[in-house]
């Protein structure tokens, strides 16, 4: 085969866009899986689907790849002398972009998480937000990595914070670690919710503002008091991921 002909069948290279990386993160799980696909298949052969190709550039360097199902838009640059894919953008087109929030949780909090998780309902039912706790791993699958997965995917972390959380020999390594870490390197948001009275003062999530005061944690609250301050938090969490 000669050279020119090798060239031909050398994949592209391919980066993304600080811009492209955040909205791939908003896009649903199942949206995510099927773009690792689309972007292989954009870096493998350009120019393999010229019925999707739409050019928005003078020089028709940048271009709109449709792909019909799912309903999926992408934004690239060819670079030909590089043989490189510069992807800037993705989009869902024909259904709402789902945002993930991930929620992190001590197993000894679980009666709060229900509880949470029944005032976030609406949200979830009105395809607005997709919340994500472990309680969704499935039996016999790596749980580290789907847990690993949803935090990568997550643009809200919402933590139940109380001694058992700090106390916990996962949840500060596999969890808060690198979600603290998410804050600084990708914009991920944080807010943390005072379950009951605890140490963190002691921890770096005394940087970040408590959606409750923590004087006032929600185990001492009468029921009538915790439902207004539950209201509250949905608000507030409404709010941080939509906006």
């Amino acid at each position: 085969m000669s050279e020119a002909a090798a060239a031909q069948f050398t994949a592209y290279g391919n980066n993304q866009s600080k811009e492209a990386i955040a909205a791939r993160k908003q896009l649903a799980a199942d949206f995510q899986l099927e773009l690792i696909n689309i972007i292989d298949d954009i870096c493998e052969n350009p120019k393999r689907h010229p019925n999707r190709i739409q050019p928005i550039s003078r020089d028709g360097k940048i271009v709109v790849h449709k792909h019909p199902d799912p309903s999926l838009e992408v934004t690239y640059e060819i670079d030909e002398e590089k043989r490189e894919i510069y992807f800037m953008h993705y989009a869902a087109t024909a259904v709402n972009i789902r945002k993930k929030v991930f929620i992190s949780y001590s197993h000894e909090d679980k009666e709060w998480l229900d509880m949470l998780r029944k005032w976030l309902k609406p949200l979830e039912k009105n395809g607005l937000l997709e919340f994500w706790d472990d309680t969704k791993i499935k039996p016999g699958s790596d749980w580290r990595q789907e847990i690993k997965d949803a935090m990568n995917s997550a643009r809200l972390a919402v933590l139940l914070v109380s001694q058992n959380f700090l106390a916990s020999k996962f949840i500060p390594e596999e969890e808060l670690t690198p979600i603290l870490q998410s804050v600084e390197n990708e914009g991920v948001s944080i807010l943390w919710i005072a379950v009951s009275e605890s140490t963190y003062e002691e921890t770096g999530i005394e940087k970040f503002q408590a959606v409750n005061d923590p004087k006032k944690p929600l185990d001492t609250l009468p029921s009538q008091e915790l439902n207004k301050e539950l209201k509250e938090i949905f608000k507030k969490i409404k709010e941080t991921a939509i906006s």
